[in-house]
């Protein structure tokens, strides 16, 4: 709804993991550089840890759309539980398609497999998200997919996504042997207030809109409410320009951030509306500034 008003082409904060949406911090930069060097290289075990919300999902999408068409990439988005539906996921991911009566004859299969695209100079990863949920039998399962090797290189890579506990988690010592396979290790933290502003005014101008359109304040107000989470950003962000397009100011400011910040806590406590009480109302000030009165605003966009 706002898109015209702020001279849009599309939303700037939608949630998505569109890897064009991806914005090059230095650090995001550096932990895609070394996974991609770690699968070219035939690292083995890699890790990305970083909280809900952090841009794991989004950077992976990067990180598969660079990668060579010589490497076959199997990702397995939700872990299972069953050791049988686990290796049933990856022999379908690499289109494995038969049957398998036992875990002996999957690995058999695999390791040709395996070995086949070692011939043909291609890279193998398996991509598995939400790694903390595997239970401690499945992550022992990863750790022996990594013994599939030949003396001068590994022949699977195994990329491990989790929150930052999941380093926690593979500390304990029935995961030390796990733990010590992990060649290369990134973890991604929250923007500092000087990325955030840059990741804001660079989704306003990719999506065709006034970099200035956040005033300094409202991006600081952002930026402590969000604690520099994209996901939050972008929520926060997205109903601000909805809140400005309804009192139809040229500007956000630090208060409507301020606004939609405490009434997206209070609509997750009491599933009320999560746009602002107050943006319902055009003020006379935006009002005059669009040449229509604040009654005529607000009978407009249906409120009063």
């Amino acid at each position: 709804m706002y898109l015209s008003y702020y001279h849009l082409t599309h939303e700037p904060f939608m949630t998505s993991t569109d890897p064009k949406l991806f914005w090059e911090t230095k650090r995001y930069v550096k932990a895609l550089t070394l996974l991609e060097y770690g699968i070219l290289a035939n690292k083995g075990i890699l890790l990305l840890t970083g909280e809900a919300g952090i841009g794991k999902t989004t950077l992976v999408n990067v990180l598969r759309q660079n990668l060579p068409q010589h490497v076959i990439v199997v990702s397995i988005p939700h872990p299972f539980r069953d050791r049988v539906d686990f290796f049933k996921s990856l022999a379908h991911g690499l289109g494995m398609k038969r049957g398998f009566i036992s875990k002996g004859a999957f690995l058999l299969h695999l390791q040709d497999f395996l070995l086949q695209a070692h011939q043909q100079t291609r890279r193998v990863v398996l991509i598995i998200d939400e790694a903390q949920q595997l239970d401690p039998e499945l992550l022992e399962e990863v750790r022996l997919l990594s013994n599939i090797e030949l003396p001068e290189t590994k022949l699977l890579n195994t990329l491990l996504i989790g929150p930052p506990e999941f380093r926690h988690q593979l500390g304990r010592a029935q995961h030390r042997p796990l733990a010590q396979r992990i060649a290369i290790a990134c973890r991604l933290s929250p923007l500092t207030l000087e990325e955030t502003r840059h990741y804001i005014t660079h989704r306003l101008s990719a999506a065709g809109g006034r970099p200035d359109l956040f005033r300094d304040a409202a991006i600081k107000a952002v930026f402590n409410y969000t604690k520099g989470n994209p996901r939050r950003i972008n929520s926060i962000c997205d109903l601000a320009l909805m809140s400005g397009y309804i009192k139809q100011t040229a500007h956000i400011k630090a208060g409507t951030i301020k606004e939609c910040y405490h009434q997206s806590v209070s609509s997750a406590e009491h599933t009320s509306p999560l746009i602002p009480i107050t943006a319902l109302r055009a003020t006379p000030e935006s009002s005059e500034a669009q040449g229509a009165s604040p009654e005529d605003k607000s009978h407009r966009y249906g409120f009063s």
